[in-house]
């Protein structure tokens, strides 16, 4: 790697965060123009490793797949991790060049893969630079009560008919589609059960575009460097929060801009929006200096200012050491859960369980609890006026058949990969025993859980992943551990009406999976 690419020294971040009169705004732009110039080229050096090691096999990386991965180990959203990966795949090599150099803000080469082609590099350059005409974004409308319930619980249903990832804009679009055009329930089910086709082998990564930079020899070597590179990017966007928050709120940009919607352009690179998120984590780091230290140990940006929003006085501390003891989407599934309610439920929930968990394995291990589908406190949701209807057409004209037998695992996971790490929703998802038929186990759903196929056969069966129930306080969970040694035990959803007892009645039978059609027997009896 590169020895530029280092975190900005404690006295540029101390002039940046005491720039607070208008004489000094200018040199602070300044300072805040190179500090955000840089991140682009921090970015697409991060996301060049990331399209590298998406060519490696998952196994070698800890991980089931590349998404799992991807997720517990670099800390962008699924979209952004998707159009970096593409622009630098791309033979763009000027625009890419033109991105690291600064020239452009990085959010508007990573639209370029998908309409400019390799000879009309220069001419979409000098049309980058100019001054961009307004772009018109979807008007949304804001839902509430059972509107809202309605838009919520369609999504869930499109998402699984879709079986694969997908941003919220696609399942929103796939709603829309189905909608106007009356596809038939049967053509929707189909193809939502329809194996993917075999990816086709990813072609070589280029590295001719990139200065100073070298394919990693090895993958440890990758993933060192993605460490590196995601601290630097912590640390520079933290103190870039902070001084964009002075901007704001001393409205330092009056001395030289129109607006603060063209500071935002000029001196970040970024929209008005973006700008106004940054702003709302400087002013999270302002008041939990606590969370700073997170970010630089390694908490995501993104859950640190999730994390901001939701605390309230004296519960910062709690969800930073609930995101110490869970992985990220654990993490963003509690905080979805809590929404716009208060916190309290959640947290309480995580310091049992982590006290459960630790007394049966230790400090190390991971914790995960059940989520409902429904959110216990809803909250408004904003969406195209169009999606009420088309959400209404849905559920009134979709229909998943009902499982039976064993099936009905499925069912009762909501058709949710069950891993931990993995939470994948699809009509492909299978059933597995947890204690096999040929040693005993029963077709009764609670001795089963709800996987998808990678998570299934190439993790449990392939002896990548082992699923083991034990019980613990009166609750029965899975202790779920990877090749790696980590390991994560999940609480399993209580029966209605039961508090304090897991599914069934009887004493657990732990099976540890340890290859195909082998397992190995181990009794665990309650310890509550």
């Amino acid at each position: 790697m590169s020895s530029a690419l280092i975190e900005p020294s404690p006295l540029v971040a101390l002039f940046l965060l005491r720039g607070r009169t208008r004489e000094q705004a200018r040199a602070m732009f300044d300072g805040m123009r190179d500090l955000a110039r840089g991140r682009a080229a921090l970015e697409l050096a991060l996301a060049m490793r990331v399209a590298w090691l998406w060519r490696q096999d998952p196994a070698d990386l800890g991980h089931l797949s590349f998404a799992a991965f991807a997720r517990e180990r670099v800390g962008w959203s699924a979209g952004w991790r998707r159009a970096l990966v593409a622009l630098v795949e791309s033979p763009l090599d000027l625009v890419k060049r033109a991105a690291c150099e600064g020239l452009i803000p990085l959010r508007v080469p990573v639209r370029a893969p998908r309409s400019v082609s390799v000879d009309r590099q220069a001419e979409w350059l000098v049309e980058a630079v100019l001054p961009a005409q307004p772009r018109e974004g979807r008007v949304l409308d804001a839902f509430d009560g059972s509107d809202a319930d309605t838009i919520r619980r369609a999504r869930r249903l499109a998402r699984i008919c879709i079986g694969r990832s997908a941003t919220a804009r696609e399942v929103d679009d796939y709603l829309v589609t189905c909608w106007r055009d009356r596809v038939p329930v049967g053509e929707i089910l189909a193809a939502g059960r329809e194996v993917p086709a075999v990816p086709e082998r990813l072609p070589a990564l280029s590295w001719a575009w990139c200065r100073d930079e070298a394919e990693p020899a090895f993958i440890a070597d990758a993933l060192r460097d993605i460490e590196t590179l995601q601290a630097v990017l912590r640390g520079r966007t933290a103190v870039l929060a902070r001084a964009w928050m002075r901007v704001g709120y001393e409205a330092l940009w009056t001395g030289a801009f129109e607006s603060e919607e063209e500071c935002a352009n000029e001196v970040l690179g970024v929209s008005l929006r973006q700008a106004q998120r940054l702003a709302r984590l400087g002013w999270t780091l302002e008041w939990y200096p606590e969370v700073d230290d997170a970010i630089r140990a390694g908490l995501p940006l993104r859950q640190a200012d999730r994390i901001g929003r939701i605390a309230a006085e004296g519960s910062v501390a709690e969800w930073l050491a609930v995101a110490a003891r869970v992985g990220r989407l654990e993490l963003d599934r509690a905080l979805d859960e809590v929404g716009d309610g208060s916190s309290r439920p959640t947290l309480d929930a995580y310091r049992e369980a982590i006290a459960l968990a630790t007394s049966a394995a230790g400090p190390d291990v991971r914790v995960a609890l059940p989520h409902p589908e429904e959110p216990t406190t809803p909250s408004a949701v904003r969406a195209p006026a169009e999606l009420l209807p088309a959400a209404q057409w849905w559920l009134a004209t979709v229909r998943i058949p009902p499982k039976s037998g064993f099936g009905r695992v499925k069912e009762r996971d909501g058709h949710r990969c069950q891993n931990p790490e993995c939470g994948r929703q699809s009509l492909r998802i299978e059933a597995h025993h947890l204690v096999m038929r040929s040693e005993g186990g029963s077709d009764e759903p609670d001795n089963g859980v709800a996987l998808c196929r990678v998570c299934h056969l190439r993790g449990v069966h392939g002896g990548r992943l082992t699923a083991q129930t034990l019980a613990l306080g009166g609750r029965e969970a899975l202790r779920w551990t990877w090749a790696d040694g980590r390991t994560v035990i999940a609480l399993r959803p209580e029966l209605d009406g039961e508090p304090g007892r897991g599914r069934g009645s009887r004493a657990p039978v732990a099976r540890e999976v340890t290859g195909y059609r082998t397992a190995r027997a181990e009794r665990s009896w309650p310890t509550g």
